[in-house]
């Protein structure tokens, strides 16, 4: 139906329901379809330079090299969301509001403490796995330049509260592209 031989009768103008029962009912014509729907056949080539290229090796090289898996688990929050509100309830001004992503941080901060194995990489010239002491956290984050991985440092040394803030931090000034190329 093309809405625009349509009279609306609502407010500013608007179609309502009885608006397009009347159009039918005098004869109006009701299409069989919605708009054409035509093939788009066309690419568009985006040249990657600096540190776009940077990423997108670092992507190709870890999906090349590194090991993939992936586990899934449910699990009961309703302690760790009551948790959560009483922290976020009593908080100190100028802290920053919990979510469940600093909690998820430390959970895997000590879960890689206690299986150092999952926090290392194979160096394959050198025949060698590199065990890391200290966690680096990548955090996903889109921006209007795209999907970035702004890293926070250490956070097997951060307690709940460093945790969000750093990771507030990093994602904030990723977005507003203020973030130095080391942290990603």
């Amino acid at each position: 139906m093309d809405l625009t031989s349509v009279g609306g009768s609502g407010p500013a103008g608007r179609i309502t329901r009885a608006d397009l029962e009347a159009h039918i009912a005098g004869g109006g014509a009701v299409a069989s379809s919605g708009p054409a729907r035509t093939r788009r056949t066309g690419t568009t080539e985006i040249k990657v330079a600096g540190l776009r290229r940077r990423i997108a090796d670092g992507m190709t090289a870890s999906y090349s090299t590194i090991p993939h898996f992936s586990y899934f688990e449910e699990v009961d929050v309703t302690e760790l969301e009551a948790l959560r509100q009483h922290l976020n309830a009593n908080r100190e001004e100028g802290q920053p509001k919990l979510t469940y992503l600093p909690f998820i941080m430390l959970g895997l901060a000590k879960a890689l403490g206690e299986h150092p194995i999952c926090n290392a990489h194979y160096e394959d010239d050198r025949l060698t796995v590199v065990r890391h002491e200290a966690v680096h956290l990548g955090i996903a984050t889109q921006t209007e330049r795209g999907l970035y991985v702004p890293v926070v440092q250490h956070v097997e040394a951060l307690d709940i509260w460093d945790a969000a803030r750093q990771m507030s931090e990093v994602v904030t000034a990723t977005r507003d592209g203020k973030a130095t190329s080391a942290p990603l």
